[in-house]
């Protein structure tokens, strides 16, 4: 995008103020763009995923709508193999997964 065509003159060809100011605006918040991108590139799933257990740790709430919200479609992710694995790890733990998953699930009707 050419910066410089942005803008408007007057009579005697003089750009006005205001224009200068408006491509200054636009200038800040391609770069500031620019910087979010970059820091999108960098981060990784494991520091989202930290950074929301700790959160859960805090607050009690939040750790039960996350729970809610996330496993259902975490447990459709896996196969059948693993959420039978799974589901042999969670149940010694009394921990049951929701009803609907059971029903879902043919590895956990028998």
């Amino acid at each position: 995008m050419d910066l410089h065509s942005v803008g408007t003159v007057d009579q005697k060809g003089e750009e006005h103020a205001t224009s200068r100011t408006r491509k200054a605006a636009l200038a800040h918040l391609i770069i500031r763009q620019s910087k979010v991108m970059e820091s999108i590139r960098s981060t990784r799933t494991v520091q989202f995923l930290f950074a929301t257990a700790q959160l859960c740790h805090m607050d009690t709430a939040l750790a039960e709508r996350v729970w809610l919200d996330c496993f259902p479609r975490l447990w459709s992710i896996l196969s059948e193999k693993q959420q039978s694995v799974s589901s042999s790890c969670i149940i010694p733990l009394h921990l049951p997964p929701p009803p609907h998953i059971f029903i879902s699930s043919p590895a956990l009707r028998n």
